[in-house]
């Protein structure tokens, strides 16, 4: 059956909550407007952390902690805001499903990024100024994965597709940004004891859970492609945990 809500994912400006409570009526507000927020947060932030670093208040571990939860915050408005359409785009042109609009509603994928996005990586940020500058490296680690999943989709096409919501931010920010972070933190990671052992671990268990979370819902589709996308996606697990796991003995 096709998907009967008329309303694209986070690109409807309006909304109308039938609740008067205040309280209800910004619970909708940030429900349904977070990507569009989290623009302004991830600009003012990125700013902020850059006139620190540029004063010497902070040095470059924490700097870069800041700078790639700032930045994840401008790719999910490239996904979902302008030019927006990265679920329509990834149920279609990535998983083929026929007849289905999107496979994720607005309340998965809020509760998917939130808690990740704009929980978990300022996390990650203060932990890196406060505690242990290796929580550095589990923020870089997500970065870099983040942004190469959007170039999976292009390979996957043959290079038939050039584009997809959210892979400027990836080429121009995630990416990058994780790189340094790897390099950055590559003397902090060189001792399991000091952290990096954990979040590398907790980083990849998020990673596999979200992967079995879109497996589910992908299975309740009865799509004859869930088999080979099934291998295609374990062997994708596969490579990206064995390369990871080599950087991180590389560097131990």
């Amino acid at each position: 059956m096709p998907n009967q809500d008329p309303r694209p994912a986070h690109k409807d400006a309006a909304y109308c909550p039938d609740e008067s409570s205040i309280a209800r009526r910004l619970g909708d507000f940030i429900f349904y407007q977070w990507p569009k927020m989290g623009f302004g947060w991830g600009v003012m932030g990125a700013t902020v952390v850059g006139i620190l670093f540029a004063l010497g208040e902070i040095d470059i571990s924490i700097a870069l902690a800041g700078w790639i939860a700032c930045a994840y915050t401008l790719h999910e408005f490239e996904e979902f805001v302008i030019p927006g359409g990265f679920l329509e785009d990834f149920t279609v042109n990535f998983l083929k499903l026929e007849g289905v609009d999107r496979i994720l509603d607005e309340r998965a994928v809020f509760l998917v990024n939130i808690p990740l996005v704009w929980i978990g990586l300022p996390t990650l940020a203060f932990l890196t100024a406060l505690v242990d500058r290796a929580w550095l490296s589990a923020a870089a680690y997500f970065s870099i994965l983040a942004g190469v999943a959007h170039i999976i989709p292009i390979i996957k096409s043959g290079f038939r597709r050039w584009y997809n919501p959210g892979l400027a931010m990836s080429l121009l920010l995630n990416i990058p940004l994780g790189v340094a972070g790897a390099i950055t933190s590559w003397d902090a990671t060189s001792k399991i004891r000091n952290g990096s052992l954990v979040t590398m671990s907790v980083f990849w268990l998020v990673f596999i859970q979200w992967g079995l979370f879109i497996g589910r819902r992908y299975k309740r589709t009865g799509a004859p492609h869930y088999r080979r996308a099934s291998i295609e996606l374990m062997g994708v697990y596969a490579l990206v945990g064995i390369a990871a796991w080599l950087f991180f003995m590389v560097g131990a």
